[in-house]
């Protein structure tokens, strides 16, 4: 069973989840995926190796948990938080502690063995960031939990530890610190200007146009200024909205379509690329938040994090955004002539 414990030092929420280590754990973060193909418990047919599903966006007639499906959602089965979990919070001195209760979900976004989101079809890739609202609009209903994060662990240097394609949703009782700081750095914003930090930003990138990778009709596509990490890459909104679950159709079909062609460019780039997707939304208990936009984040994990980082918070990128986002501009510009 897993605890929720809040370090009073810095005031981060931590999570305890032994039953995570009985996953399967690769030998090594470098070596290559040995023959992923034949022990894929996320392959179609083989559905009752995991638990039951969710959702699924499947063939009409076709029965859940079993073949004919396209986009599939279950439980995960080494859930670091789990909702059947009991028991009450507690105190220790300076200490606190709290069950780990939550959500934790496996979004398998494909019934064959496939180990890039960029090689799905166009519309296939709409149907896996639809099912993300939908989750998402899901979870906001329950009014159960705080915040939901959506996120990718794309290979072993990532945190992967199966091949298959695949997105997680993890629901918590807390709002992780770094949302947090992103909400209150967008309301402070807010309140001293009266317009969204967002708004000022995108202009000014538009403006200078050095770190844009593209321009869509709903969305821009950007190295930001201060990059933590080589090619780290955000896909904003162009409207004003702080929820993903308000995300039209339109929006879906374009947002799908970016984020497959900069996985694209990028893999293009990094043959062997590894990186971590995370959408951050508002909490769930808020409709609005004043001066916040939800927005995607591809953080590439190429080169190491290392004392620095972790002792300081403080990053180190030897990429430059500028320099990253014309290598992605020349990569995509070479994808559409070929």
């Amino acid at each position: 069973m897993s605890e929720l414990r809040r370090d009073p030092w810095v005031d981060r929420w931590v999570i305890m989840a032994p039953e995570r280590a009985d996953r399967p754990q690769p030998k090594s973060i470098t070596a290559e995926w040995p023959d992923a193909s034949a022990d894929d418990p996320f392959a179609e047919g083989r559905e009752a190796e995991t638990p039951g599903e969710l959702l699924a966006l499947r063939t009409s007639g076709t029965l859940p948990d079993q073949p004919g499906w396209r986009v599939r959602v279950v439980p995960n089965k080494y859930p670091a938080v789990r909702a059947e979990q009991s028991g009450t919070p507690a105190t220790e001195g300076q200490y606190q502690s709290m069950p780990g209760i939550g959500a934790h979900e496996v979004i398998i976004e494909c019934p064959q063995f496939e180990t890039c989101l960029s090689r799905l079809s166009l519309s296939h890739v709409q149907e896996v960031v639809w099912t993300y609202r939908e989750r998402l609009r899901f979870h906001r209903q329950q009014a159960k939990l705080a915040h939901i994060l959506i996120f990718k662990n794309k290979g072993r240097a990532a945190g992967a530890t199966l091949a298959h394609t695949h997105s997680q949703l993890m629901g918590t009782p807390w709002v992780p610190s770094l949302v947090q700081q992103e909400v209150a750095t967008s309301i402070q914003y807010w309140h001293q200007h009266q317009r969204q930090l967002w708004t000022d930003l995108l202009q000014q990138e538009l403006a200078v146009g050095q770190r844009v990778v593209t321009v869509g009709e709903h969305f821009v596509v950007l190295c930001p200024y201060a990059s933590r990490f080589p090619f780290e890459t955000r896909i904003i909104p162009r409207t004003t909205e702080s929820c993903f679950t308000r995300a039209s159709e339109t929006e879906i079909q374009e947002l799908a379509e970016l984020l497959r062609s900069t996985l694209a460019v990028m893999t293009r780039l990094h043959p062997t690329l590894a990186y971590n997707l995370i959408l951050h939304t508002i909490p769930l208990s808020e409709q609005e938040t004043a001066g916040f936009r939800w927005h995607l984040e591809i953080l590439p994990r190429i080169g190491q994090t290392a004392g620095f980082e972790w002792g300081g918070g403080c990053y180190i990128n030897t990429v430059a955004p500028e320099t990253a986002a014309t290598c992605l501009q020349d990569a995509w510009e070479s994808a559409d002539t070929a």
